[in-house]
């Protein structure tokens, strides 16, 4: 289970997922994405972080996906035909505990050229900009 200690401090979880930087014929069969996700219960009152905490014990249990917690979404990072059933469960979690009505929204990059890039490459890609101006 998450502690809030390594939530705050934006804790990375589960292993690195199995990546290549080759592009090579079984490259659709693992291609990376980034998905940001926010599960959220209807009609629960103003306070959802039980049920965050729930969705985010699903991902606890993994360790084929990267995910990041942030205050309005999580980030998730693997390969799309991991992300998709981990998205299910993570919701079925919010019914689990209590929630009668879901909503989910989800925005997925999935990269089927560049299947070595991770989430902090592109947050690092920004800080450069910000850095250096553009090029």
């Amino acid at each position: 289970m998450a502690t809030a200690r390594g939530l705050a401090r934006g804790r990375v979880g589960a292993r690195t997922p199995r990546l290549t930087g080759a592009v090579d014929p079984g490259l659709y069969d693992r291609a990376m994405a980034i998905a940001a996700v926010s599960i959220s219960p209807v009609g629960v009152g103003v306070s959802v972080s039980k049920y965050v905490a729930a969705a985010i014990a699903v991902l606890e249990r993994q360790d084929r996906v990267r995910w990041q917690l942030d205050s309005m979404f999580t980030t998730l990072e693997g390969e799309a035909a991991d992300l998709f059933p981990l998205i299910a469960a993570m919701q079925e979690a919010v019914f689990a505990a209590g929630a009668v009505r879901v909503g989910t929204v989800i925005k997925m990059d999935e990269r089927r050229d560049r299947p070595d890039v991770r989430m902090e490459d592109k947050v690092r890609a920004v800080r450069e900009q910000l850095r250096f101006g553009p090029e």
